[in-house]
C-alpha cells in the first residue's frame, strides 16, 4: 500500500523528532517548556509529539483494520437482507457502503481522488457489474 503525501510528511516529522530527542542532552530535556511555572519539561513535550506522530504514522494498519471490520459487517448485513428479501438492489447497497468507506479514506487516511477507492473490496464493484450476487460469492 503506497503512502500518501501526508503520511510521508508525518513519517518525516517523526524521524525529525527522534533526531531532536537524540541530540539534546538530559539537562536540556529536563528544562521547563516555558517560563510560566509549568511542571512539563522540554523532554515531556518531545515525548508527547513523538507519541502523537507514532499514532498518526500507524494509519495504514488502522485503515486495514477498519476495512476488514467494515467489509465483514457490510457483507454479513447484505446477506441477511438478501435472504430476507429486503435488498432490492445489491448494487445500490454496495454503492452506499463504498461512499462511506471512500469518505472515511479521504477524511481520515489522507486519500485523494487517485486512491480513495483502495479501501473498497474489488468484488463489491465486480460482482454487481458482472451480474453476480453477494449470496453466490459468500452465502
Amino acid at each position: 500500500m503506497s503512502k500518501t503525501k501526508l503520511q510521508n510528511e508525518i513519517s518525516s516529522a517523526l524521524f525529525d523528532m527522534y533526531d531532536i530527542k537524540k541530540v539534546l542532552d538530559d539537562k536540556t530535556k529536563a528544562m521547563p517548556k516555558d517560563n510560566e511555572g509549568t511542571e512539563f519539561s522540554i523532554g515531556d513535550c518531545i515525548d508527547s509529539v513523538i507519541d502523537l506522530l507514532e499514532e498518526l504514522d500507524n494509519v495504514d494498519e488502522q485503515k486495514d483494520q477498519f476495512k476488514n471490520k467494515v467489509k465483514e459487517a457490510v457483507e454479513k448485513t447484505g446477506l441477511v437482507r438478501i435472504k430476507n428479501g429486503s435488498c432490492e438492489s445489491e448494487a445500490d447497497y454496495f454503492a452506499g457502503a463504498m461512499v462511506a468507506m471512500t469518505t472515511f479514506n479521504e477524511m481520515f487516511c489522507g486519500a485523494d481522488d487517485d486512491n480513495a477507492m483502495d479501501i473498497v473490496p474489488p468484488m463489491w464493484l465486480i460482482g454487481p457489474m458482472s451480474g453476480r450476487s453477494l449470496k453466490d460469492n459468500w452465502g
